[in-house]
């Protein structure tokens, strides 16, 4: 063979599998959201989410798990009565891929091991600490691998109980 084939050849396995090889993955999300406790048509919604997740995937074994970080944000504007949420979430995860090469599907859950949080009453000016002792999130994950990048999808359910006074679903 000669050394052009050759140099090819190798790109483009490194190109495609480079990626699907990757032992530690980091990735930032975006999600939108509600709160399962506010499903009136007449609140006001504005709840986002940001967070980080450190996923470790071990080359030709389907399974993946890690930590995620997440910061929970709403506003609701429920009656003339306005409320900030502000909710930190640490989580493990764990996940397996049906597929993980170039494309990768699978399923991810996580479980809630810190679970901190504030609402602030904003017409009042009282403050109420949200005290949730667990929460749960199962998703289907899915996106492509692009060389040093990932571009991902996960759709899910996340559960989380706030045990204090006027208590709601998160």
């Amino acid at each position: 063979m000669n050394l052009i084939y050759k140099f090819f050849i190798l790109s483009t396995l490194i190109l495609f599998t480079h990626s699907s090889l990757a032992i530690v993955q980091l990735r930032a999300s975006y999600g939108l959201g509600q709160p399962e406790g506010f499903e009136s048509s007449s609140i006001d919604y504005d709840t986002g989410e940001i967070g980080a997740d450190i996923i470790v995937s071990i080359p030709l074994i389907p399974i993946v798990f890690g930590l995620r970080y997440e910061k929970i944000t709403s506003d609701v504007d429920e009656n003339g009565v306005q409320q900030e949420i502000d909710l930190g979430r640490i989580s493990i995860l764990g996940g397996y891929r049906l597929i993980d090469n170039f494309v990768y599907v699978g399923i991810l859950g996580s479980f809630g091991i810190i679970n901190d949080g504030e609402m602030t009453y904003e017409n009042t000016g009282q403050v109420r600490d949200i005290d949730m002792s667990n929460s749960a999130t199962l998703a289907l994950e899915g996106g492509v691998n692009l060389n040093d990048f990932i571009l991902g999808l996960e759709l899910g359910y996340r559960y989380g109980k706030d045990k204090g006074q006027g208590a709601s679903d998160f």
